[in-house]
């Protein structure tokens, strides 16, 4: 599989679509930096361990998160995999197992 980068990365000039719209995302950029600023830290009551990044599919995300947690219970600890598949509507995601589940079913 080759992984080559889509062709308008290295253009030497914008395009006009992207001249006429560059304000617009200076504004919003200046937006989400000071959301960004604003918001406060979360912080877990236990361990948390994320497995993701930008790409949707197809990187390994999955057997990474399945051998991190046969390890985690390997040394004696007990992993919880929190998963949404990319078919599901957000409100009937999975929480590892039964025992686990949060008193409300709405997650927003």
């Amino acid at each position: 599989m080759l992984l080559d980068e889509p062709s308008w990365w290295y253009r030497e000039a914008p395009g006009a679509a992207a001249k006429i719209l560059q304000p617009l995302g200076a504004v919003f950029g200046w937006a989400a930096r000071a959301r960004y600023y604003r918001s406060r830290p979360h912080r877990a009551r236990f361990p948390v361990i994320c497995v993701g990044n930008f790409t949707a599919g197809g990187t390994g995300k999955t057997p990474l998160a399945l051998y991190l947690c046969e390890q985690l219970k390997a040394a004696g600890h007990e992993p919880v995999a929190l998963t949404r598949e990319l078919r599901r509507a957000p409100h009937r995601s999975l929480l590892g197992e039964r025992r686990h589940r949060p008193r409300s079913r709405r997650w927003r």
